[in-house]
C-alpha cells in the first residue's frame, strides 16, 4: 500500500487542543487531495500546542515549495523542509485551509 501523502499528528495537552485536533482530522481527506508531493513522498503535519489557545502547525515536506506562502516560516534541514505557522484560537477549517494551500504548492527539484 502506498504511503498516505499527508499524515496528521499532534502534540497537544489541553482538552481544547484535543478537540481541535479531532475536528482537524475531519479535513484529512481534503488534505490528501491537495498534496503535490510526488509518489512515495509524504507531508507530515503536526499540530503543536504552545499554550492554551495558541498553536503552531509544523509541516514537513520533502523539498522546497516553489514559493513560501504568507505567514509561514521556512526551516530547511538536510532531510526535508519544515514550514511553521502560528495560530491564535484557530478553527479547524482555518488550519486546514492554510495547510491545504501549502501542501498544494509544487516542490522545486522533485519530479
Amino acid at each position: 500500500m502506498p504511503p498516505v501523502p499527508v499524515r496528521l499528528t499532534h502534540d497537544v495537552f489541553s482538552s481544547e487542543g484535543h478537540q481541535l485536533f479531532a475536528e482537524l482530522r475531519e479535513f484529512e481527506d481534503d488534505l490528501q487531495y491537495h498534496c503535490s508531493c510526488p509518489g512515495g513522498h509524504t507531508c507530515d503535519v503536526v499540530l503543536q500546542e504552545a499554550q492554551v489557545g495558541h498553536y503552531d502547525v509544523i509541516v514537513k515536506r520533502p523539498g522546497f515549495a516553489i514559493v513560501t506562502p504568507e505567514y509561514w516560516a521556512t526551516i530547511p534541514t538536510r532531510q526535508d523542509t519544515r514550514y511553521v505557522r502560528s495560530f491564535q484560537s484557530p478553527s479547524p477549517a482555518e488550519i486546514a485551509g492554510a495547510v491545504a494551500s501549502l501542501v498544494a504548492l509544487p516542490l522545486v527539484g522533485l519530479p
